[in-house]
């Protein structure tokens, strides 16, 4: 469906080579606009790899809330799960932008392993990012 609806969705299935073998892909894509400047996004994708060294099959789960307040104003959150590693990665993002061509972005990073039973914390970081424009 269109994704300029309210709720549209996709599905996909690919095939193909893959460095020494074959990869089929099958994923699914929901996405969701309560309201202006809201777009929540789920994703299954699920791939099967046939190598000469071996096969394997793993599934990424996403999820994307994106907001935006106003025009100048933004927060983008990426949460993802991999079965294959079994690790859960989240991704924070806020932009200002103060002027255009003059932003300031704060990032942070934040992974845990998912151990059967509970998650544990891998690692965190964060970053700030400022961008300045001179015109001459």
């Amino acid at each position: 469906t269109a994704s300029r609806r309210k709720l549209s969705g996709s599905v996909s299935l690919e095939q193909g080579t893959f460095y020494s073998g074959h990869r089929r892909e099958l994923s699914a894509t929901m996405n969701a606009r309560p309201r202006p400047g809201v777009l929540v996004t789920f994703t299954g994708e699920r791939n099967w790899v046939d190598l000469a060294e071996g096969q394997f099959a793993t599934t990424i789960l996403r999820a994307l809330l994106n907001t935006q307040f106003n025009p100048f104003v933004s927060v983008a959150n990426n949460i993802q799960y991999d079965s294959l590693s079994r690790i859960v990665g989240w991704q924070f993002r806020f932009r200002w932008i103060l002027t255009p061509g003059n932003d300031i972005y704060v990032v942070s990073l934040s992974n845990w392993l998912d151990d059967g039973d509970r998650l544990r914390m891998l690692d965190r970081r964060a970053a700030t990012k400022i961008v300045y424009t001179r015109r001459f």
